[in-house]
């Protein structure tokens, strides 16, 4: 699986960079961490992931959407976390979090992970949900 708008827009940062020169970006999606990966390789661009960290589901309407998808497209499913139960799990590990693959994060807040589909419960339900964002440099 390849994030392909992510694809199309590495592509064109590697024809415009200058030798030497590093991209950075805040990268803040609910896709899975390997689509990510897999664009940067496909870009001929290196990742290497600064720094993590949970961020508030802004756009909650679009749950429903990513539920769908989920159910018809994916092996998988998205990346995302009753953010109630993951302020509680991360209120209880010291964490800081830096120049790793998402594992990491991930692993902390296992027991807070839901599908899409629960996400958008949650949501009808006026409860937060989250996901785990990134700064990525790729160069």
């Amino acid at each position: 699986m390849v994030y392909t708008s992510a694809l199309f827009v590495l592509k064109s940062v590697k024809q415009r960079m200058r030798e030497g020169a590093i991209n950075v970006t805040l990268y803040t999606g609910r896709i899975p961490f390997e689509a990510t990966q897999e664009a940067y390789d496909r870009a001929r661009l290196t990742l290497d992931p600064l720094s993590q960290f949970v961020k508030l589901q802004t756009d909650p309407q679009y749950l429903k959407n990513y539920a769908e998808y989920e159910e018809r497209y994916m092996n998988g499913t998205f990346d995302f976390y009753d953010a109630d139960m993951a302020a509680e799990i991360l209120g209880k590990v010291p964490i800081e979090i830096h120049g790793e693959t998402d594992r990491s994060l991930k692993n902390i807040l296992r027991d807070a992970r839901v599908s899409a589909a629960d996400a958008h419960s949650l949501y009808l339900k006026r409860k937060p949900v989250a996901h785990i964002g990134y700064v990525l440099e790729g160069s």
